[in-house]
Formats: structure tokens, sequence, C-alpha cells
């Protein structure tokens, strides 16, 4: 069994073990057991925080594709691409991207 929570305030349904499906509230909490091929779907999703067993709680959850520790080193590049270029960093680039341009400019 596991606990998932919506963390979208949209509605999903989730489907179960058995093959049925079962309403997720938006931003609710369900205990539920997920159909094992729909799992990492789950998981690769984002939208979800799953833990296992019926008893875990928030302090043991760990969000899929939420804050990590990169997030720290990500946002001092962004800082110093900032400072070095005058412009604020593209979101969509990664530490490596972001790296290289610092790199790229200071050369220049």
């Amino acid at each position: 069994m596991q606990r998932i929570k919506n963390l979208t305030n949209s509605p999903h349904d989730v489907l179960n073990a058995k093959g049925k499906k079962v309403r997720l509230p938006a931003r609710g909490e369900i205990d539920v057991d997920i159909h094992p091929l729909h799992l990492p779907l789950y998981r690769a999703l984002g939208y979800f925080e799953i833990t296992e067993g019926k008893a875990a709680t928030a302090a043991t959850a760990q969000p899929v594709g939420g804050a990590g520790a990169g997030d720290d080193d990500l946002a001092k590049l962004r800082a110093d691409y900032q400072e070095v270029v005058g412009k604020r960093a593209y979101h969509g680039w990664g530490a490596e991207e972001l790296q290289k341009r610092i790199d790229a400019a200071l050369e220049a």
C-alpha cells in the first residue's frame, strides 16, 4: 500500500492494483495499492509525492522531482551568471550549461 499526495491543483484518477480508477483530490492524499505498471509513471511525472506504507509520514516523504541538493548549486550558478553577463539566466539551462556560458563570458 502506498500513500500518494497530489501536488497539483487538479484531481487525478489513479489506477489501483485491481485496475479500478481511484479519484485523488486536488492537493489531497489517499492510501491506495497503485497498479505496479503505473507506479513508475506516477513517480516520473512529478505531480505526486509517493511514499510506501500506510503509516508513511510527511517527514519521510520524498517529493518526486522536487528540491534536491543540486538546487543550491544551480541557484549560485544563476547568480554568478547574472553578475558576469548582466542578464538573468534562461530557466531551462542546467548547471553544466550555465557553467559553460559563464566560462565563455569570462574568456571574452
